[in-house]
């Protein structure tokens, strides 16, 4: 399983930093969490929000417009988008909290923030440069659904857990948001809940709004890492403890289970 990890590793140039002696299981998770953040590279069909398209028509970004044009059109057109995500996509550093080495608002929102930018980062070329401004997307199947642009400026601590974010989801894309019936909400703050999130060793809680509760997309297990990396992960030692594939070689049901769907045929 090493072999196959490192060459998975190689490939999609992720790096460990501070530490390199990582059990196989710790870096299969590093690897889960990177097959569930990475943004497949296709061409995707975009809607905007009602309150972003709104924005917009109001000449609210009238002075970026050339720049968000061109970002808009990276999009439609199947460029790699993941370029434009945090450099923690790639590079694993392992001094730093389990829960703080993953996309956080990923996990609560299943959002994607991207960096509005075309200027390479001089420290990792592959990605991009910090901009002024932040696209926060959410993508299934061909659909790039935008739910608004905001200026990185205002994404200070507690604003990473506001439920505005959600709250938009829902309006624009109820089939997409998950409510709890059978649970009495407690409404929290932006602050409570970022505190839970960041000050609690990355405890989870539920999204409260209008009297009703809603399950994050995602949730932290107790060693704060994503849920869904850790199913993946189980899923896959599971398949491999049951005979039903071979960890020294790259059979197709290893593929199915380990690699990002628009990758499986660069690796075969």
């Amino acid at each position: 399983m090493d072999d196959i990890l490192d060459k998975l590793f190689n490939f999609f140039d992720i790096t460990v930093k501070h530490k390199h002696d990582l059990t196989t299981n710790e870096r299969l998770l590093i690897w889960c969490d990177y097959v569930q953040r990475r943004i497949p590279i296709k061409k995707y069909d975009i809607l905007l929000s009602d309150e972003l398209s709104l924005k917009i028509k109001s000449g609210f970004f009238s002075n970026q417009a050339e720049q968000i044009n061109q970002f808009m059109s990276q999009i439609e057109d199947g460029l790699d988008l993941n370029r434009l995500q945090s450099k923690s996509l790639l590079e694993h550093n392992t001094r730093l909290k389990v829960e703080n080495r993953t996309d956080g608002f990923f996990v609560m929102y299943g959002v994607h923030h991207l960096h509005v930018s075309s200027i390479p980062n001089q420290q990792s070329p592959y990605f991009s440069g910090r901009s002024d401004d932040l696209c926060f997307i959410k993508f299934i199947d061909n659909y790039a659904l935008v739910l608004d642009i905001c200026k990185h400026k205002q994404m200070k601590s507690s604003a990473w857990s506001d439920v505005t974010f959600y709250t938009i989801l829902k309006n624009n894309w109820p089939e997409l948001t998950k409510p709890l019936n059978d649970i009495q909400p407690e409404q929290l703050s932006t602050d409570e809940i970022h505190h839970l999130r960041t000050g609690c060793g990355a405890a989870n809680a539920t999204i409260s709004m209008n009297g009703q509760s809603y399950l994050p997309y995602s949730l932290f297990s107790v060693t704060g890492h994503n849920v869904m990396s850790v199913r993946r992960s189980i899923m896959i030692k599971k398949s491999i403890e049951a005979n039903e594939i071979q960890p020294t070689e790259m059979s197709n049901k290893l593929y199915d289970l380990l690699l990002p769907a628009d990758k499986f045929s660069d690796l075969r």
